[in-house]
């Protein structure tokens, strides 16, 4: 009992010496959390109540606040209208940069040119085909770089849906370029006439399959590039060349040559 009597005493003696220097801590950290306030707060001039900076009529009487108040909120909203227009500005760059890889066309045609001769060796090639017996041997074809471009250019191509299609052969690979023009644009005097490309990457190993495919010179995505691809095989339906890569066994490339299996179900 003594001892706590003791401890009690001995407390209230500690406290009573620094209780002065607490007390002035306190009235320090009070004002100093007093100016903090003071600074991001507003007295309204009619009642006398603190608003934030960003208001412009008093909460308490509704009364307009300070000419600084007023100023503070037009800032704020400049700096939001600022920060809008950039972010507008920059997503009307990124899309007219899209834009400009999409109508960037790739120029020239693919592959080695082939000539009327070589369309005329290819349609032949093809006829025979036609008129195979599928329950006959198997029987497979090459078909050249050259007689495939002169098959298209100078036979097909006017009855398909594009003004230029060209192919280029690789080891296990197949590149499709077409192209189209769109609509013309005139102004004072000049005419433009922007052309759409497309581009497709094919790997051929018994199948055709798509690896990947650009725009322009935009690449797509691999979603888009098989959604673009299935475009063009729609665009080439009912025509005899795809039918008769429907009904072929196999299809493999050797060097610059298309090797097509063809019969022996």
């Amino acid at each position: 009992m003594l001892g706590m009597v003791a401890g009690g005493v001995t407390c209230r003696a500690i406290f009573g010496r620094h209780s002065e220097q607490l007390r002035e801590v306190s009235a320090i950290i009070k004002s100093m959390l007093e100016v903090q306030m003071s600074e991001k707060m507003v007295s309204c001039p009619k009642c006398g109540a603190m608003n934030t900076p960003t208001k412009v009529f008093c909460y308490a009487c509704g009364g307009i606040l300070s000419a600084l108040a007023i100023k503070q909120r037009r800032i704020h909203k400049q700096h939001v209208r600022a920060a809008v227009q950039a972010v507008v500005v920059l997503v009307v760059l990124c899309l007219l940069g899209i834009g400009g890889l999409v109508l960037w066309p790739r120029q020239g045609a693919l592959g080695i040119p082939g000539t009327p001769e070589h369309a005329r060796q290819t349609a032949l090639l093809l006829s025979s085909f036609n008129k195979m017996d599928s329950d006959e041997m198997a029987i497979g074809r090459d078909v050249r770089e050259s007689d495939l471009n002169g098959y298209i250019r100078h036979l097909r191509l006017k009855k398909l849906p594009f003004d230029t299609l060209s192919v280029d052969l690789m080891p296990d690979k197949l590149s499709v370029r077409v192209s189209n023009k769109l609509v013309s644009w005139s102004c004072r005097g000049y005419c433009l006439v922007p052309t759409l490309s497309r581009d497709f990457t094919l790997a051929v190993s018994g199948s055709v399959i798509i690896e990947e495919a650009a725009l322009g010179h935009f690449p797509l995505p691999g979603f888009l590039a098989r959604k673009s691809f299935a475009r063009l095989l729609d665009a080439l339906q009912g025509t005899p060349e795809l039918d008769l890569i429907a009904k072929a066994q196999s299809i493999t490339i050797h060097k610059d040559r298309l090797h097509i299996t063809f019969g022996g179900d």
